[in-house]
């Protein structure tokens, strides 16, 4: 059980070590962060995240389709969009509210759904949405409400991101071939190098 495992850092095992296989340097991410820190938009209030796709259980290893062996959707999708939110709006939230169930494939023992409503003590609030169903077309990305504007992502039936500051979605060109995994141990090892006291994405975060 997690109340078990003892979270310690890296100066108690003598080890540098990164939370990784983290979708925080996709470039679409990335740009999303920059734009919430800037506040050029005014201040968040809230947003979705979604990802929804056939399971194609043939497709699958084994153990994907287990729950009690780390499969299901929750396990291996959903985490991504709370790491994602939790990047983004920070890591205070205190209420998590909605369903999970295996909704398309009640054969398997692992779920394919869930809708989730979120809430941060900072006051802001956002949904996430996760299906593997049976046939349809992947589509996954978010959006985010600002006081003053909005941005689109898409990835999937579309590929973008946009900003709309007015009453239309100006289109932000973004390089997304850009090798994310590069960003990833560049980071890692300038972290290293500088002899930082902890890694870009530590151990800790894994509790959220």
């Amino acid at each position: 059980e997690v109340d078990d495992v003892r979270w310690v850092g890296p100066s108690a095992i003598g080890k540098m070590i990164m939370t990784a296989h983290t979708q925080r340097y996709y470039p679409y991410n990335r740009k999303i962060k920059e734009i919430i820190d800037s506040k050029e938009l005014g201040g968040f209030v809230m947003g979705r995240a979604f990802w929804h796709k056939p399971l194609n259980p043939e497709l699958r290893p084994e153990w994907m389709l287990h729950q009690d062996r780390g499969g299901g959707m929750g396990y291996m999708d959903c985490t991504h969009l709370i790491d994602r939110l939790i990047w983004h709006l920070g890591p205070d939230i205190y209420s998590v509210n909605g369903i999970t169930g295996n909704y398309c494939f009640p054969e398997i023992d692992a779920d394919d759904t869930g809708m989730h409503f979120l809430r941060w003590e900072s006051g802001r609030v956002a949904t996430i949405s996760r299906m593997a169903f049976r046939t349809g077309a992947t589509d996954s990305g978010g959006d985010y409400y600002f006081t003053d504007g909005q941005v689109r992502v898409r990835q999937g039936l579309e590929n973008g991101l946009w900003i709309a500051r007015g009453n239309e979605l100006e289109e932000i060109p973004i390089d997304s071939k850009e090798d994310s995994l590069h960003h990833e141990f560049t980071d890692f090892i300038q972290a290293l190098d500088r002899g930082d006291s902890d890694t870009p994405i530590p151990m800790e975060h894994g509790r959220h």
